[in-house]
């Protein structure tokens, strides 16, 4: 991590510690609660969905064709009842070369908590048993989080970048969405001209500035895919500072291409409808 950028968001997140619930949170819950659809929107929020997509791009490197990346964004798990047992069970069930988790390791924002976040720290180990794990912080993220996912082994890429192989560097930011303290210049300070390169963001509010960075492919999430969508309607509420098209599932920005992950988890309300989870492999080219 980027040990400027690390002091940075923790002046940013004081004020969120302080903040405590949101209204909105709150209406959602006790809408919830009188409505009665906890139950099936649990239902829905543990019906986790494997979707695989395969990418091509012109300049991607030799070395990196038919790479699998697996997307984990949004996870939320000490939020979703039963979220972690069926992810690991689905995640057994794959292969692939490489993980990029895209943020919101937590379900509330606030002070570090070792015990609500240990069936993230469950997932981590579990996931650096069989790859490399690269991650990004999202808007639920303290800094303390940061700090005890890298003890674990994690490398977290806080406005930094790296040649993961040669000609390919990833780069990733930290939050564009709360923190906003996200720094894509420094991330790529590192890069070779001609490199193939994938960001790795928590929201897609940047996806001008990086499509105008010559970012080949841009990964994301945050929005959970709207997380409640309407018959024919789709997602109506994303919760990002973006244009609709680039929040759920694959977007085009100038020569860049990209996808918004709609989430491993949830969260406000551990509820989905018309929106399921997602576990994403996204294959370079191959």
């Amino acid at each position: 991590m980027d040990q400027s950028s690390l002091e940075v968001r923790k002046l940013r997140e004081v004020k969120q510690a302080k903040s405590g619930d949101s209204l909105k949170k709150r209406l959602i819950t006790q809408f919830v609660k009188l409505s009665g659809i906890g139950s099936k929107g649990l239902k829905n929020a543990l019906d986790l969905q494997v979707r695989n997509y395969n990418w091509r791009f012109p300049n991607l490197p030799k070395e990196v064709e038919g790479m699998r990346l697996l997307h984990l964004s949004d996870t939320h798990l000490d939020g979703v009842p039963g979220l972690l047992e069926n992810l690991l069970q689905k995640l057994d069930e794959l292969e692939y070369d490489l993980v990029v988790w895209t943020g919101d390791f937590r379900y509330d924002k606030g002070d570090f908590d070792a015990q609500v976040l240990e069936p993230t720290f469950i997932l981590a180990k579990y996931l650096l048993k069989r790859s490399r794990v690269l991650a990004v912080p999202g808007n639920h993220d303290c800094t303390q989080t940061l700090q005890s996912l890298e003890t674990l082994g994690i490398e977290v890429l806080l406005n930094s970048g790296m040649e993961y192989k040669s000609g390919f560097y990833i780069a990733g930011v930290d939050d564009p969405h709360y923190y906003r303290t996200d720094d894509l210049s420094l991330s790529l300070k590192d890069r070779k001209g001609e490199d193939f390169t994938l960001l790795l963001a928590h929201s897609p509010e940047i996806v001008h500035e990086a499509g105008n960075r010559e970012i080949d492919f841009y990964l994301c999430g945050h929005t959970h895919g709207g997380q409640v969508c309407f018959p024919y309607l789709g997602h109506i509420y994303w919760g990002a500072r973006c244009a609709r098209k680039y929040a759920s599932g694959k977007f085009e920005y100038a020569k860049m291409q990209g996808y918004t992950h709609r989430g491993t988890g949830s969260s406000n309300s551990p509820i989905r409808f018309n929106c399921p989870p997602e576990i994403v492999i996204h294959q370079l080219g191959g």
